[in-house]
């Protein structure tokens, strides 16, 4: 049995901060500013979404390389205590189902009202966060993730990697 670790103790963290809640309403459509410190507290992913390639090379390729629509996109998880979490997945919405690329990365995370500083590699890079989404040096944006897709992650990510998970919808 797998003990309690660091990152099961960050996704039950994460819960919290992902479902909806007055701090950062995951489905507000509200662009304002918001203090990083609180904001950052959730998941994120890739607004740029790619075709199926590097994960249906595997010698087994999970279901979702069986169809047309499958993308791939990376995500990360902040916890209100400083971990951080990462990895990259392949969905199908017509197979209804999403899996893992590889294990996922840890690492920890400090803010300021105006940066984000993660380590390592330990760079402090500008940073600003609404309910919607996660600002990198004015210009990479990190949509937050939707509801269905934060329950998967907060249930699968602590598993490391996952196999033809049910998701309907990102």
């Amino acid at each position: 049995m797998r003990e309690l670790s660091r990152l099961t103790i960050l996704f039950a963290t994460l819960g919290l901060g992902c479902a909806a809640s007055p701090t950062v309403p995951s489905d507000s459509g509200d662009n304002t500013p918001m203090p990083l410190a609180t904001c950052i507290v959730g998941w994120f992913h890739d607004a740029a979404t790619s075709a199926c390639d590097l994960g249906c090379r595997a010698s087994t390729p999970p279901p979702e390389c069986e169809a047309a629509d499958c993308i791939q996109r990376c995500y990360v998880g902040f916890g209100s205590d400083g971990s951080e979490v990462e990895g990259c997945y392949m969905f199908s919405a017509s197979v209804g189902t999403f899996s893992s690329m590889a294990a996922t990365t840890e690492r920890t995370y400090a803010t300021t009202e105006t940066t984000l500083t993660r380590s390592p590699p330990g760079t402090a890079r500008d940073a600003s966060c609404t309910a919607t989404a996660l600002t990198l040096d004015g210009w990479s944006v990190q949509p937050r993730a939707g509801a269905g897709l934060a329950r998967a992650l907060e249930m699968l990510v602590p598993e490391s990697t996952w196999r033809g998970a049910p998701l309907t919808s990102e």
